[in-house]
């Protein structure tokens, strides 16, 4: 249930944005998703004294949720990157990852991304962030033969709704 109400949440934060920038608000869209979700929060369900039925009809409109809020912050959070100049800090050998923050405040946490680098680097890659900060990381997921990785990055102080562009540069590379 709390998911859902933050899929759709973040959903709105996204399309806004991308409205004050031309693309359509999708609020037929927002307003399905929203009536299913405050649907499925009558009692029975919500304090777990329901009968089975109702779980199954009730997760199946979560996940048409999910996958609806999922494409307009997917579409929303594309017009949006069309927008942010990634290249002012990327150096040889960088790949810029864009960090969102859908919260009302500043905000640090770990964030998963994909990345795939220009060329295989000699030892690993770190993370830097707009400081210049090497910011912690791990490795979840490699592909030698792509030069693409699954990364877990601690992101530090991202702006409240807003977003910071960190760089994925081969270890020891000039910050």
């Amino acid at each position: 249930m709390r998911e859902s109400e933050e899929w759709l949440l973040d959903a709105e934060k996204y399309s806004s944005l991308a409205w004050l920038d031309g693309l359509p608000y999708p609020g037929d869209t927002l307003a399905d998703g929203w009536k299913k979700v405050v649907f499925n929060q009558f009692h029975d369900l919500a304090a777990g004294s329901g009968i089975g039925t109702i779980y199954k009809d009730a997760q199946e409109e979560y996940d048409q949720v999910r996958l609806a809020m999922e494409g307009a912050s997917a579409n929303a959070l594309s017009r949006i990157q069309a927008s942010i100049n990634t290249r002012a800090q990327i150096t040889s050998g960088s790949v810029p990852v864009l960090i969102f923050n859908p919260l009302a405040w500043q905000r640090s946490g770990l964030v998963e991304t994909d990345v795939q680098m220009p060329a295989k680097p000699a030892t690993g890659i770190s993370v830097v962030d707009a400081k210049g900060r090497v910011l912690p990381s791990l490795i979840l997921a490699s592909n030698e033969a792509t030069n693409s990785y699954h990364l877990l990055i601690r992101a530090e102080d991202v702006p409240s709704l807003g977003y910071e562009v960190v760089r994925v540069v081969p270890e020891g590379a000039a910050l």
